[in-house]
């Protein structure tokens, strides 16, 4: 594809233009549903090595970050689920157990946009900052949780506009691993559901998650009617520590406070 220099010169505008939620929300939430997960208190920079160690040993994560939502179709680091892009299993444990849609459907890479050019071609001088163009990947055989079946990724650069707490994750994953990207995915649980919105209702979604693969009862709560489910508490129990990764479809939840703070959620 052919850009003229104008599209370069344009900084890109911040796309977490969404609601955006008050001190002391993520307490509240977690108070709420405190009979069904357990929080591990930590402080950001310690929570987003842990999630990024985490992801590199096969876990998929949910992601909530306060500020602003991502304002369109995309999640693009305020409210996403992420995998490891080399784990080519990643997609079909989320396509069966948390978004529950056909098995060709692909995900997107999120990668630091420095970088792009070295995992895909024709990135465009402004990147891709929202999600919007698809590429052809070079280096499929390294990230083929994705790469669609015909080469191709809709990526989404990560430059100064994202949130510095989703540079700062996929900084850390580099480092561990090598690789400048995570396999990124909007976080809503169900086909049709929408992108969740505040902290109550992505913890829900990470519930009805965990109901659905122990089988479990409804959870009562504030924001269960969006359709989270599940007596979800075994997720939160000892025996909970020794399941294969395998098994279920969001492992752990991190919700970033925005004030040096992060829970880390199981």
């Amino acid at each position: 594809a052919r850009y003229g220099p104008e599209v370069g010169a344009r900084a890109a505008p911040s796309p977490y233009g969404g609601t955006a939620h008050p001190p002391g929300a993520v307490e509240a939430a977690l108070e709420e549903y405190a009979g069904f997960v357990e929080a591990e208190w930590l402080t950001e920079a310690a929570a987003i090595e842990r999630t990024a160690a985490s992801l590199a040993a096969g876990e998929i994560l949910a992601l909530w970050a306060s500020g602003g939502a991502e304002y369109g179709p995309r999640a693009l680091g305020r409210r996403s689920i992420v995998a490891d892009p080399r784990n080519a299993a990643a997609v079909d444990r989320l396509n069966r157990l948390v978004k529950k849609r056909e098995p060709f459907r692909p995900f997107a890479p999120s990668v630091l946009v420095e970088h792009a050019g070295e995992w895909f071609e024709g990135v465009p001088p402004s990147g891709s900052p929202y999600m919007s163009f698809a590429l052809p990947c070079k280096r499929r055989d390294a990230i083929p949780a994705v790469c669609h079946v015909d080469g191709s990724a809709r990526l989404q650069t990560v430059g100064g506009e994202a949130d510095p707490r989703w540079r700062a994750l996929i900084a850390a994953f580099f480092a561990l691993t090598g690789v400048p990207l995570v396999l990124n995915t909007s976080f809503n649980t169900r086909p049709a559901e929408p992108i969740v919105e505040g902290p109550a209702n992505a913890l829900a979604a990470f519930l009805h998650v965990a109901s659905e693969a122990s089988g479990g009862e409804a959870v009562s709560g504030g924001e269960a009617a969006s359709g989270a489910g599940g007596s979800a508490q075994g997720g939160a129990e000892e025996g909970a520590e020794e399941e294969s990764a395998e098994e279920g479809g969001i492992d752990r939840l991190l919700l970033l406070l925005g004030d040096g703070r992060a829970a880390l959620v199981r």
